[in-house]
């Protein structure tokens, strides 16, 4: 992967967060907290929907990519860590 961040937009307390952060650290990557505090509802917040259209977490955006499902996320990173 190049030197453009990665990007992790999660909640700390959300379960499908956690499994991209636990894949990020398997994989080494270096990435970048995006924290959407749920209990504020920034999940619904303008700037997070434009990411994420259906308001849930995690997202990752990487470049001009943005990857959505924390399984998906998943696999996107295996393979571009490949």
């Amino acid at each position: 992967m190049n030197a453009a961040a990665i990007e992790l937009f999660h909640e700390w307390g959300s379960i499908q967060s956690l499994k991209c952060r636990v894949c990020l650290a398997e994989l080494g990557l270096d990435w970048v907290s995006r924290r959407v505090d749920l209990s504020a509802f920034g999940n619904l917040q303008p700037d997070y929907l434009a990411i994420n259209p259906l308001g849930l977490v995690p997202a990752l955006r990487y470049g001009g990519v943005v990857v959505t499902e924390s399984s998906r996320i998943n696999e996107w990173l295996n393979e571009a860590a490949g």
